[in-house]
């Protein structure tokens, strides 16, 4: 297959590159830092920060699946998720109509979307379905994202901190999953809000947590002593 992979140099973009090479795909990175890469392949440089959309569509071009690994590393590349996306779906988007000419593959021939990555940026990507892309999309194509969960459970439906709220499109009838076991969830039925302020209140009690670990680490006596006792 072809794949292009956004984000090819970041933590977990760099393992998607691995294995889709390993498994003898037919590769094109998208990365900002050319030097950072782990394996030859197609390159295109663009910084999805502040994208040129006619380097992101010549990327998209003619790929059987594009692959989004793209998020914020500090605090600095906050909003980098949003807009990164905002071009890739635009470039998606170019692609679909046929603005960058004939469709070596038929962007209408998608059968299914798998969104991974930051909730914004999946929210966006379920957006862009019902607006920009929906004139090109095959009907009752499948699209699913995975959902977040604290990775400390993991426990099975125990704790409860990942609790999804979900609402049915059609009646409008909310109901609730465990992410922990059902992370694969449908994009159209997500409650994104809740999820984006669940994700928030979480990281706020893990950088508690954090510094209440540091400061007793601190108090601890040196490892010598420790030994000793």
């Amino acid at each position: 297959m072809k794949l292009t992979i956004f984000a090819a140099t970041g933590g977990i973009g760099r393992l998607v590159l691995e294995q889709a090479v390993a498994a003898g795909h037919d590769v094109t990175a998208v990365v900002r830092n050319p030097k950072k890469l782990s394996r030859e392949v197609h390159l295109v440089r663009a910084d999805l920060a502040s994208p040129d959309p006619a380097v992101l569509e010549s990327a998209v071009k003619g790929a059987d699946a594009v692959i989004s690994a793209l998020g914020p590393v500090s605090a600095s590349d906050a909003g980098v998720a949003w807009q990164g996306t905002r071009a890739i779906v635009q470039a998606m988007q170019a692609y679909a109509s046929g603005a960058l000419g004939k469709q070596e593959i038929l962007f209408e021939d998608t059968d299914r979307i798998i969104a991974i990555g930051s909730d914004r940026m999946m929210a966006a990507v379920a957006l862009a379905r019902r607006g920009v892309l929906l004139p090109y999309l095959k009907p009752g194509h499948v699209a699913i994202g995975s959902i977040n969960s604290p990775m400390q459970c993991m426990m099975k439906e125990i704790c409860a901190q990942c609790l999804q709220p979900h609402v049915d499109p059609r009646s409008g009838v909310r109901s609730h999953v465990f992410s922990c076991f059902n992370q694969d969830q449908p994009l159209d039925r997500v409650d994104w809000t809740m999820l984006n302020e669940r994700l928030r209140q979480q990281a706020l009690s893990e950088k508690l947590t954090a510094l209440w670990i540091d400061r007793c680490l601190k108090l601890l006596p040196p490892p010598a002593e420790r030994r000793a006792a």
